[in-house]
Parts: C-alpha cells; structure tokens; sequence
C-alpha cells in the first residue's frame, strides 16, 4: 500500500529485521514482555517522561555547555551559520529543566557509511518533532558517535553504486590495534581516497559542491572522527541534530559518570548474573541472545598503551579474599579500592561497552527514546533486568526508519520485468532466466526437442530390425543413436550460449539492479547516502514526514 509524500512515493513491504527484532517490530506479545514500553504508543512517551522527572537527576547545566561548545566546534569546520545551523540552539536547550532527548548513534563510518546511519538520524528528528508536539517541552535530537569502539574493519570502508557495479572505497591501510576509532587520525593517502569517493558522486553543481567541500574539510581536520561529525553536522544541523563525542574528556569527568563507573564495579556479580538469566530467557523463547560475556568480564574498557582494553575480575593478587581485576593481555591489574580511586582520578582511562553504554547514556541525558537498529534492538532485550538493578528505567526503544531508495530508471526497469521488489529480492536468478527465454524468438527448446524426438524416432525404425539380425550390430545402432543425440545435445548447449550472448542487455539491466535494490544485502546496509542526498535535495524532507505507524515496515521510496 502506498502513499504519496511531497514529491515521493512511499510503499510498505515487510520488514527487513529478522529474528528477535522483526518480533519486536511486529509487537509480538513474548518479545514486547521484555521492553517496558510500546514504542507504538504515544502515551508510552508521555509515562517515561513522569518517569524522567520524578526518578532522574540529570545534569543538564553541565551537559548542556559541553555540547554548546562541541555544535560551535563542529560548525565552525562545517561553515554552518544562521538558520542552518539549529543544533547549537538545541544544545542549550538540553540546559531546560523541562527537556528531553531522542537519542540514536552508530560507528563513524567513512564518508557517514552505509545509509542506515543518517536514517537513524532523520528519526530521531523527526521523533523529537514529534514528542515535542505532543508533550509540550523541548525535546531534542541527539547523536552518539561510537568512537570509543574499536573495530577499525567496520568504518574502513564505505559502497556507491553506478551503473551495473557497486565500488568499494577502502582506507589504504589496515590497523590491526584495539586503538578506539575516536583516536585514529586521517591516514597518509586520506586525499586519494576522498578524490576516488567523489569521482562516484553525481556530476552535477551539489556534486562538484560536495567535492570541495570534502577537500576543504580534509585541511582543516586531521582526526577520523571529527571527520565524520562534520559531515553529519553538516547534514543535519538545520533540523536541530546535536552530535555527542563519548571521548569528550569533559563527560567522563563528570561527576555522574565516575559514580556510574564505581557502581559498575561494586555491583558487577549481580550484573553478570541478571545478564546470564536474561540471555537464558531470551533462548527460552526461541532466540539466540545478541550479547553475552564471561561471568568475569567488566562492563568498563581500560584504555592502556593506546589500546582499549578488557578488564576481567579475578579472585585475588595474593590469592586472599580481596577481589582484584585484571586487564587483559597487559601485566596491570588492581584490587577493587584501587581500581576505584583510579577512576574517580582519571576517568579518561576508561570507557563503557555495549552493556553499559545505554545505561551510562541515561544518567547523562534525560533519554525519552532511543532509536534503535535490528542489532540493537536485540541487545536491548537482555537490559531490562540489568537497568533494574542500576535503578534506573530502559527508555522506550523506536526502530529505525528501514528503507530502500528506487530510482526512476530502477523502477521502471522493475516494470519492464514484470517484477516487484519482493519478488526479485527472492528469485532475481529466475527472473533474469524467465526474461532470457522470453527473447527467445527461435524457441530453442522446443526447436530441439522437437529434432530429439523426431532422431529417435528415425533410429528406433531402425535399431530393432538390426538387433534381430545381428545383436553385435544392433548395439553399434544404439551407440551411434547415443553420439547423434550428444551431439544434438551439444548444438543446443551452443545455440542457448550464443542467445545468452545476445541477451547481454538484459544482463545488464539485471546487474544494474542487483547493485541499487539488493548488492549483496539490504541497500540500506551497504550502499553510501551522499549520492541520493545530492541527486534529490528534498529526499531528507520526505524521509521526515514518514508517520511513526511506518516504523513496522520496509519501505520503497521512489524517487
């Protein structure tokens, strides 16, 4: 069923997210059961906002000035000004008694990476609109950079698609450290590789715009990250986005975050052990837990010799009592007190993982909502319990927007094959097949079977008589029959290939749409935005009207 938008057609399909998060999408009730909240319900928001001002001390004063002066930052390097730039307004506004935050991040892929991170973006945009509307205070927009991670691999590259052919852009180098993304700078080759980038943007004046300004950008930023937040900034400043760096020396000193930690520690036993009967709920109801981690293992990183590192809780440096832990693939460790008090002096030594994460998130932010991925979502079906035990609530967890992008000459090319999305995401192969026998004007098969049948027709006249008058020459007819017929079999083998030859147009009509609706995968999680943004300057208006009912689905926008 669709909908006409602005300037775009939206089609409904059925989601893309798999296993736990398809059912959590569709609001199955055993899946539901482990959320507090329907994201569906608007009521759900308006309950985790009594909740935020009746449980929650947030230190909104200091939150508030750190991103007042990372926005002006990251605007000053993106030349935004003016009313393109609502996302220093909206930082203050965090300083409101009153406000809330719609919270969604991801890693700082190269160039923003696959699409899916500026449509968790837009969102969160436009939930926060949305919630603001309907609760009557300020609500903004937050993104989180993941550069505490450490999983180079995962932002190393980004996919455009042009023509028949997806095209990788890679970083040259390959880094192989636990080093967190947010420490890495621009490698040597950064220009090479921004220059093969926008060789693939569309060639048009926003292009030729795009592409100076990524090589301006490349002048006066050095650090991966900062990269990264430029061009997110860039794109969504004038809606009020507000970019978070966790690395920010100034939020780890925070107050809030050193009691965060040291709780981290002292209740560790118990976290682990709500984390195990979550996870063995979670198979009892048929899935397999997104996140699981030894009994041992902290939920805090230690940043040692520029690596991040695990810290793993042992029963004692002199084998007493006193617990100790230990950091993983290094010679420190500590016991508790210690590990404590080098928090409480040096809390840039440490970071959050993918547990404790969200719950640091919450004690920093007054979080209405987060705006979740498939992956993700999946994680935070094993929180609940833990959230408890920290005395603290799980926001409402909103799916992302799922979508994929089809183009004029796609969708017409979709109709040419009598083939809708569904159909050639599942039996591309037998469609193309299907398409190359309908140009089959000769009617090959028949054509054969036909010479086949009348062959063994021929020989069968010929083959008995032969056999009763001499059985040795009787199997020499047989035999020949076989060769005439391998043969024929092999003309047929010829005459298929050279149609396949000539059917070289619908291969490439195929492969064209292979690489825009599904390379390899969801379009979504491979291929790179930027071309579409810049193609279609009101694409980010439209994908802001998206009603929230939309969030159970997949959806074609035709462009």
């Amino acid at each position: 069923m669709g909908r006409k938008g602005i300037f775009l057609d939206f089609q409904r399909v059925d989601s893309l997210f798999t296993g736990l998060a398809q059912a959590y999408v569709k609001r199955e009730a055993d899946v539901a059961s482990l959320f507090p909240y329907d994201y569906s319900s608007l009521e759900s928001y308006w309950r985790r906002s009594k909740w935020i001002d009746e449980y929650c001390s947030i230190p909104r004063n200091a939150v508030a000035e750190i991103l007042v002066e990372e926005q002006h930052r990251l605007s000053l390097l993106a030349g935004t000004n003016g009313d393109d730039n609502k996302a220093l307004e909206a930082a203050k506004n965090i300083n409101h008694s009153q406000s809330l935050v719609v919270i969604t991040g991801q890693q700082t892929g190269l160039f923003t990476g696959p699409h899916f991170t500026l449509l968790k973006a837009f969102t969160a945009i436009a939930h926060a609109q949305r919630l603001q509307d309907f609760l009557g205070r300020p609500v903004i927009p937050l993104f989180w950079m993941a550069t505490e991670d450490h999983d180079f691999e995962e932002v190393s590259k980004t996919e455009l698609a042009q023509g028949e052919k997806v095209h990788t852009i890679a970083l040259a180098d390959k880094r192989a450290s636990k080093k967190p993304i947010g420490q890495l700078n621009l490698p040597e080759k950064w220009l090479e590789t921004v220059d093969a980038f926008t060789s693939l943007l569309p060639q048009n004046d926003k292009g030729s715009e795009w592409k100076r300004f990524l090589m301006e950008l490349s002048s006066r930023t050095s650090s991966f990250s900062d990269f990264f937040a430029v061009l997110i900034h860039r794109l969504t400043a004038s809606y009020g986005l507000v970019i978070f760096d966790p690395m920010n020396k100034a939020f780890k000193e925070l107050d809030e975050t050193k009691t965060f930690y040291k709780e981290l520690i002292k209740k560790h036993d118990s976290l682990a052990k709500e984390l195990s009967h979550a996870c063995g709920h979670i198979r009892s109801l048929g899935y397999e837990p997104q996140v699981e981690k030894p009994a041992q293992q902290l939920y805090l990183f230690y940043h040692h010799d520029g690596e991040r590192k695990a810290i793993v809780k042992e029963s004692g440096l002199d084998k007493s009592s006193v617990p100790c832990f230990q950091v993983l693939n290094s010679e420190v460790s500590f016991y508790e007190q210690e590990l404590i008090e080098l928090l409480q002096q040096e809390p840039t030594k440490f970071s959050s993982n993918v547990i404790s994460r969200p719950l640091w998130q919450d004690r920093i932010f007054p979080t209405i909502a987060y705006v979740a991925g498939p992956g993700e979502i999946a994680y935070y079906a094993s929180y609940g319990p833990i959230y408890n035990l920290m005395n603290q609530q799980m926001p409402p967890i909103l799916p992302r927007l799922s979508v994929t992008f089809v183009e004029g000459y796609i969708g017409k090319l979709l109709n040419r094959y009598n083939s809708t999305f569904e159909d050639f995401r599942e039996h591309a192969d037998h469609i193309m097949a299907q398409a190359i026998k309908a140009e089959d004007k000769l009617s090959i098969d028949l054509l054969f079977d036909l010479l086949r049948s009348d062959v063994q027709e021929s020989y069968q006249k010929i083959i008995e008589p032969l056999a009763k008058w001499d059985l040795h020459t009787g199997k020499l007819a047989e035999e020949n029959f076989e060769r005439v017929i391998g043969q024929i079999n092999y003309l047929e083998k010829k005459a298929q290939q050279r149609h396949r030859q000539n059917c070289q147009e619908i291969k490439k009509h195929f492969n064209k749409l292979q690489s825009h609706l599904w390379p390899g995968g969801p379009q979504e999680r491979i291929l790179n935005v930027l071309p579409y943004l810049i193609k279609y300057e009101r694409l980010t208006d439209e994908l802001l009207e998206v009603p929230m009912e939309y969030l159970d689905s997949h959806l074609l926008l035709y462009l």
